[in-house]
């Protein structure tokens, strides 16, 4: 274990309980509503303290597929790249180092050719710009972030967890959120105005990168107000409404838009009719007559 140094931002240790249910929708709720919404879910959760402030050495390794041929396998037993512990800068260059092997290994792709790379997180917390810079690598790579069963992703893995292209929590997973703060031998002993000065820069730049990322106002908002001892925990849909989890729209519009560049337009639509019958709980064999016109050549 090795003590943070005085220097650094971070987030403590915190957690949040997501609880999986339907995903709401907000395209057919009026304003109010969506507002008393945001609310309610936010209000519902719990809060516990941490007090303690030490972190772990990050550990990011690319884990072989355990996956059997000809079977359903769960996404743990796939290939991809784990990442356990703290949030370190040195899990920046440890992530940058293991993408090439990773594509190379890749068990799916899209439908223009590119490999699917996932990034699973299982950490509490850490520093607050390996955080932003783990998240910016994870957007550039076009990477999937997951949140395993029983798994944990809270504090600054917050940050991470919104840089995936495509952001999903297993049931049973953690998800944790409470407000930033500096290193009291450094903070407390600044005069007020400096001390205001600072962390407003500090708060800024949380909410930017958040901004950036594509993930809704709230978000941030709901950080904000939860003091830094302190842990809330939130509901999935709270989650899914201020868009932590779910696709990134531009992302999704641009491989969308590659896809139908390599498959054709026919072919297309052949696939959104089978995947929205998939989707609504159509019969297996009713879904995949869709399929039939379905060509590997356009």
């Amino acid at each position: 274990m090795v003590k943070v140094t005085s220097a650094t931002l971070f987030y403590p240790a915190c957690i949040l309980r997501l609880v999986v249910s339907k995903p709401i929708t907000m395209s057919s709720m009026p304003k109010f509503l969506v507002q008393f919404t945001f609310a309610l879910l936010f209000l519902s959760t719990s809060t516990v303290t941490f007090s303690q402030i030490i972190l772990t050495e990050t550990s990011v390794e690319l884990v072989a597929s355990r996956a059997k041929p000809g079977r359903g396998a769960h996404i743990r037993d796939l290939t991809h790249i784990r990442l356990t512990g703290d949030i370190t800068m040195a899990a920046v260059g440890k992530l940058a180092a293991l993408l090439p092997n990773a594509r190379r290994n890749a068990q799916a792709f899209t439908f223009s050719g590119e490999p699917v790379v996932r990034l699973l997180l299982d950490s509490r917390g850490g520093e607050i710009q390996a955080g932003i810079q783990l998240g910016r690598l994870v957007r550039a790579q076009a990477l999937e972030t997951w949140v395993d069963t029983k798994a944990e992703c809270s504090s600054a893995c917050i940050l991470v967890l919104a840089g995936g292209v495509s952001r999903q929590a297993l049931p049973g997973a953690k998800l944790g959120l409470h407000r930033p703060f500096f290193q009291p031998n450094q903070f407390g002993i600044l005069s007020l105005s400096e001390a205001q000065r600072r962390y407003s820069a500090l708060v800024l730049s949380v909410s930017a990168y958040l901004s950036e990322m594509g993930i809704a106002t709230t978000l941030h908002e709901a950080m904000m107000k939860i003091p830094s001892q302190n842990v809330r925990y939130v509901s999935w849909e709270f989650a899914d409404l201020v868009q932590l989890l779910g696709d990134d729209p531009s992302y999704q519009e641009w491989q969308r838009a590659k896809d139908r560049l390599a498959l054709g337009e026919a072919n297309q639509r052949a696939i959104d009719g089978y995947v929205k019958c998939v989707d609504s709980g159509g019969p297996d064999a009713q879904c995949s007559k869709l399929l039939t016109g379905f060509s590997n050549s356009r």
